[in-house]
């Protein structure tokens, strides 16, 4: 007696039951009982039921290994499921474990190592340990649609933090922090920023320069059209108090400032021994947040102009 396998597919073809008979076939069928009832057949050969079932057995060891793949980045990289089913781009690390308090943990967001040409835009990122966005020995970076939201009393949490790098674009971007929003420290030339609104944090800034009597230049930077909400301070330079001959800072400009400061110092220019030269304020106006008090600029070995400026800097023309 020859065998033949019977196959019973539903209307959209898909396979429900297989049986061993020639003559009769019953379809198996599981809801609140079982039930067997007779059925049409489809009958095929033999050699085309040995390439359907290693076709269909080739399937579902794929759909297993799909589904173990899933279960083990749930169970063993929770941060991994929750970005994948995260519904916005804001990155909040303090739901992957971060305290947040700038002391606990020593890491940034994210950081950018001799990376040419990039461009990154439209990111948020919320309460980092420490400095949010770090960019060092890249050239030729465009950075637009920055969101960074940290709160003011979250100590060394820079909102941008760029060194030994050129060629630096910053623009349309929201910085709070509890630091500098934007910090360009050492060897960095041709920096750009604008339309950065920054508040609240410690200001834009050149520096920290000369750390432990080191070498450090900065020259080309140009910080266009930003506002200011209770910073301690709009445009700085922070320079160590000892350091030597090695700090340059050439070439500077904040223009078109705007804003409110919580410190009496709203402008801070503090330059080594040697000066900053060719430092040029412009069109600012940054009043005290407190009623009723005044800002003031402190300026100390800076050299250029101001103009259109308050509070009234006394840059030397040198």
């Amino acid at each position: 007696m020859n065998t033949y396998h019977l196959i019973q597919y539903t209307n959209n073809g898909s396979l429900l039951h297989e049986m061993l008979t020639p003559t009769h076939a019953y379809l198996t069928v599981l809801s609140h009982h079982l039930h067997k009832f007779p059925i049409p057949s489809k009958i095929i050969s033999h050699q085309r039921q040995q390439d359907l079932a290693l076709s269909t057995s080739l399937f579902l060891n794929m759909q297993r290994l799909i589904i173990t793949c899933v279960f083990i980045l749930f169970f063993v990289s929770p941060c991994f499921c929750k970005r994948l089913l995260a519904t916005s781009n804001t990155l909040n690390v303090i739901d992957y474990g971060a305290k947040g308090d700038g002391k606990t943990d020593d890491s940034q967001v994210l950081g950018f190592n001799a990376c040419n040409g990039l461009s990154v835009n439209y990111l948020s990122i919320r309460n980092s340990p420490r400095a949010h966005i770090t960019i060092n020995g890249c050239e030729g970076a465009t950075f637009s649609h920055i969101n960074i939201r940290s709160p003011a009393d979250s100590p060394n949490t820079d909102g941008i933090n760029i060194s030994s790098s050129k060629n630096i674009l910053i623009k349309d971007s929201n910085i709070a922090s509890g630091d500098d929003c934007i910090a360009i420290i050492g060897e960095s030339s041709y920096i750009n920023a604008t339309g950065i609104a920054c508040g609240p944090g410690h200001g834009i800034s050149i520096g920290s320069l000369g750390r432990n009597n080191g070498r450090d230049i900065v020259e080309h930077v140009r910080v266009y059209n930003c506002s200011f909400t209770k910073t301690t301070n709009g445009a700085r330079i922070k320079t160590f108090s000892n350091a030597g001959g090695g700090v340059q800072v050439s070439e500077v400009t904040f223009r078109g400032f705007r804003g409110t400061s919580t410190n009496d110092r709203a402008i801070n220019l503090g330059c080594g021994s040697p000066g900053c030269f060719n430092i040029v304020l412009d069109k600012i106006k940054i009043v005290s947040s407190q009623p009723r008090k005044p800002a003031s600029c402190s300026c100390r070995n800076a050299h250029g102009r101001a103009t259109s400026t308050v509070p009234n800097c006394n840059i030397s023309l040198r």
